[in-house]
Order: C-alpha cells, then structure tokens, then sequence
C-alpha cells in the first residue's frame, strides 16, 4: 500500500521544472494584466506605450521576483537551519508565491493587489475582503510549503513568509 502522507523529499529536477513553470505562468498574467502606470503616456498606460516590448519588464519583474524573493528565504532558512539548504527548494517555493501574488491582477484586473488604490478608482465593496483572504491565503500556502520543505518551526516560517510576500508586493509596486 502506498502512503500518500509520508514526508518525502522532492525531487530536485521536479522542483526546479515546477519553479520555471509557476514563474512563466506568473510572466504570462504580468503580460495580459500589470502595467505600468507613468503620467503622460497615452492613457498613463506603459504597457500600451511600447506594445510587444512590455514583456521584457513583464519578464524583470515575474523573474525578478522569484530570483531575488527565493535568495531571501534563502538566507533566512540558512539563518534558522544552520546550515546551507539548496537553493531550488526557496526558489520553488517564492515561485509559487509569484505566482499566488500574480493571480491578484487576474481577479481584479483593474488595480491588481493595492487594495488602497480600490477606493481611489471606485473599486467594488468586496475587494478590501477579497484582497485580505488572498493574502493570508497565499501566506498559508507559503508557510506550509517552508514548513515542510525545510522543517522550521511555524512562527519562523510564517515571518519569513509574510517578509518574502512583502518584497514580491514592494517589486511589483
């Protein structure tokens, strides 16, 4: 009989294939969703400003993101651990957390995740609510995931968790 609940450690090559995917999915929703607002441009709008070439910081940003977040949790892990754990576990992990993060601009197409600026464009009374769940949501799975990828306790990956979502927010904002 095959246990389903063992703990297992992932396959690296797995992991890193799930990484590029999660981060190509995230640049694929930058691309149709996030812009970049700059007064002055033809309707503020960046993204319609230079057409096709807006992938390339659609690009900087879903790569960025995943990069430069999972170099973080993995200092941080390293700080915790006390020892050097793999790379590709914390790129996997802020990977799907990019991800998580990207899928705001999907559900509200208008001003992605900045519940602050709902009220400024007349965003619908749901979005503050909406916006609160996704966030702890994402936070939830991204603890989880830190948990029982590296085994730190849950107040030590809920932080590292909740600061490696900010700098995602911070990088898109």
């Amino acid at each position: 009989m095959i246990n389903l609940f063992r703990k297992r450690e992932p396959d690296k090559a797995i992991m890193v294939a799930a990484a590029i995917a999660f981060t190509a999915l995230a640049f694929i929703i930058y691309t149709m969703f996030f812009d970049i607002l700059i007064p002055g441009l033809p309707d503020g709008s960046y993204r319609q400003a230079v057409g096709a070439l807006f992938a390339i910081p659609a690009f900087l940003l879903a790569g960025g993101q995943t990069l430069i977040a999972g170099f973080f949790l993995h200092a941080l892990t390293h700080l915790y651990k006390g020892r050097q754990p793999a790379y590709y576990k914390a790129a996997f992990i802020t990977a799907v957390m990019t991800l998580m993060f990207s899928f705001t601009y999907v559900i509200f197409p208008n001003f992605g995740p900045f519940y602050y600026i709902v009220f400024a464009v007349g965003g619908p009374d749901y979005a503050l609510p909406v916006e609160i769940f996704w966030t702890l949501f994402t936070i939830g799975v991204g603890t989880y995931l830190t948990r029982r990828i590296y085994g730190i306790a849950y107040p030590q990956a809920a932080l590292s968790i909740a600061l490696v979502l900010l700098g995602i927010t911070v990088a898109a904002s």
